[in-house]
Formats: C-alpha cells, sequence, structure tokens
C-alpha cells in the first residue's frame, strides 16, 4: 500500500484544475458579460453567456481537430470570434434596438427618435420664446422696475442696455438649460453611444433654425440662436448625455448587486 496516498478525502473533494482552453474561455465569458450589468436583464446575459461558450468551444474543437495544442485552440478560438467588448456593445445595440419602439423610431432608430424627441421638445420651447418676443411686441410690456428707458435717464442712449423682461431672461435661461436637460435625458434612455445619438438628434433641428432664421429676417434672433446650437447645444448636449448614460448604468449595476 502506498503510505503517501490519502484514503481518508472522497475524490470528489480534490480540486480539479480546468485546461488552459476553458479556463480563457471562461475569463472571456466573464470579460463579455460584465458591460451588460445593469444594462441587460439577467436571462438575456445568461442567454448570451451560453449561446457564446457553445459557439467558442465548437471553435475551440475545430482547431485541436487540426492538431493544435489545447492552449492554442482556446486562443485561436477566441481570437476567431471578435474582442469581448466589441461583442458585448454588438449585443447591446442588438438587444436595444429589438425593444418596443414606435412608428418614428422604426424609420429613424431607436436611440436617434429619443434624441431627436428630446432636443426638438428643447427647439420648440425656446423658439416658441424667440417667435412670441418678435411677432408679440405686448408680451414684452411688463418690464421691471428698471428698464431701458429708466436707464436712459443717466446713460446716452448710444450705449447699449441690454433688455430687462421677463420674456427675455426667460428665453435665455431656457437656451442655456435646455441642451444640459435634453442630453441628460437621452442618456438615461440609450444605453450605448448616447453621445452619437444626441448628435445625429440634433442636428436637424440646428438645420431648422437656420432656415427659420432666414425667414424671419432681418431680425436676427433665430440666426443666432443656430450659431449658438452648433457651438454650445451640440458640445453639451453629447457630453450631458453620455456622462447620464454611464450614471446610469452605475446605478443599475449597484441596484442589481443589491438584489443579489
Amino acid at each position: 500500500m502506498n503510505l503517501l496516498q490519502r484514503t481518508d478525502v472522497p475524490p470528489t473533494s480534490i480540486p480539479r484544475a480546468l485546461p488552459p482552453s476553458e479556463d480563457a474561455i471562461q475569463d472571456y465569458l466573464d470579460r463579455l458579460v460584465a458591460p451588460l450589468i445593469g444594462t441587460v436583464p439577467n436571462e438575456e446575459r445568461w442567454r448570451l453567456r451560453e449561446e457564446t461558450r457553445f459557439h467558442l468551444e465548437r471553435l475551440r474543437d475545430d482547431y485541436a481537430a487540426e492538431g493544435r495544442t489545447d492552449r492554442e485552440a482556446g486562443q485561436l478560438a477566441i481570437r476567431a470570434y471578435g474582442s469581448a467588448s466589441e461583442t458585448a456593445d454588438r449585443f447591446i445595440e442588438t438587444w436595444f434596438r429589438k425593444q418596443p419602439i414606435g412608428p418614428l423610431a422604426a424609420r429613424l432608430g431607436h436611440a436617434n427618435s429619443i434624441a431627436f424627441v428630446a432636443f426638438g421638445l428643447a427647439e420648440l420651447l425656446c423658439t416658441a420664446l424667440m417667435m412670441s418676443r418678435i411677432y408679440l411686441p405686448s408680451a414684452s410690456v411688463w418690464k421691471y422696475a428698471i428698464n431701458p428707458a429708466t436707464f436712459h435717464e443717466f446713460i446716452p442712449r448710444e450705449v447699449p442696455v441690454p433688455e430687462l423682461t421677463p420674456l427675455y431672461l426667460l428665453t435665455v435661461i431656457a437656451a442655456l438649460v435646455s441642451p444640459w436637460i435634453a442630453g441628460a435625458v437621452i442618456g438615461l434612455r440609450v444605453p450605448l453611444r448616447a453621445g452619437r445619438a444626441a448628435y445625429q438628434g440634433l442636428l436637424p433641428c440646428i438645420v431648422y433654425s437656420f432656415l427659420a432664421g432666414l425667414v424671419t429676417l432681418p431680425s436676427k434672433e433665430l440666426a443666432a440662436f443656430a450659431v449658438l446650437q452648433l457651438a454650445y447645444w451640440l458640445p453639451a448636449g453629447m457630453l450631458s448625455a453620455h456622462f447620464a448614460m454611464l450614471w446610469q448604468r452605475d446605478r443599475r449595476r449597484r441596484a442589481e448587486e443589491v438584489r443579489a
């Protein structure tokens, strides 16, 4: 009898090392599923993991049948399947595209339709305020106690005095705040490439502002608004959408960890 043999340990309790290819596949699957946590439901993640495992194992077996070692077969299978991060992004995009959508999303794309509606509402608000100042002078009758006429009692008329009306201030505030709010709405709804969706959704609004500015000449407010959208709304909306997307993804991940 071999004195070095342990007879008091059952065979099932002895840990067995995974083959190199299986270990590499497990690591690939972990990296594949990690970006999906907090965005894609658990059932969908599990389905993706099992489907990917099936394809990787078939590729590994094909390479092994060609005479490759187990380690080489696993590495070649993973290389042929593609990067884990790129595969995860494609799956998120496909999953998001398959969500219930309306006719606008079917035509423009799910993410682009969300961005277009968000910036379209912001565009509608700002242009409505500007048009009311252009075509409804009576809307600016209510002024603060200090108005340009009072200024001109002390300051010559050659010095430009800003308009101090509630409608003017509301227009300025709306023009400055709207891209951040619209971008945040997009980022909370779009799980991938929210910044690009904001860019594509805002471009039609900029074109509309420019054309409306040409129609309303000699008033230059809407033309200046188109320039403001291009120089300020575009970067602000893209940044807001991107960081809101990251925040939403992190919030969902933490909530899922708590449930687990």
